[in-house]
């Protein structure tokens, strides 16, 4: 009888390992699997820049401005007038000083996609160039302004 039991206990304790190590076999993972981030298309420019005196005939010194690429995709940057204008269809860009300037519109820039979460930043220069303005300025125009849109393109 002794003997039937402790058979019995041991067989009890080997079912009962066998189900303990079955029940705990299977894991169930689970992943959120996320397709291409949409592009987003964003550049950060100063909001407003003093160029300085100038008179027919001159040119302006040239500034130096910081643009941040502020998307996650490269991107093609180019200054255009919002509304045409007979002075200052004459700013010039260039990427560093020891390039050629062009006059806005003709003018784009390369920006790289920041890393994940950040931004990337560049600068440019500009000047207002009036050596080969051919029309007459009669007066003073203090505080003359015009817009810049820089429109956003993504680089492939």
């Amino acid at each position: 009888m002794k003997t039937l039991i402790a058979s019995l206990c041991i067989c009890f304790l080997l079912v009962a390992s066998l189900v303990i190590v079955n029940a705990n076999d299977i894991l169930t993972v689970e992943a959120d699997i996320l397709g291409p981030a949409p592009a987003v298309l964003s550049v950060e420019v100063p909001d407003f820049v003093y160029l300085g005196n100038v008179s027919k005939g001159e040119e302006t010194d040239k500034v130096k401005i910081y643009m941040n690429n502020t998307g996650n995709v490269p991107i093609l940057v180019t200054p255009e007038l919002v509304n045409s204008d007979e002075i200052f269809d004459n700013l010039y860009f260039a990427r560093r000083t020891t390039d050629s300037y062009e006059q806005i519109g003709e003018w784009s820039m390369n920006l790289t996609a920041p890393t994940t979460g950040g931004i990337e930043s560049d600068y440019f220069y500009m000047k207002l160039d009036l050596r080969n303005y051919n029309k007459n300025i009669t007066q003073d125009y203090i505080g003359k302004q015009a817009d810049v849109k820089f429109r956003v393109a993504q680089l492939q």
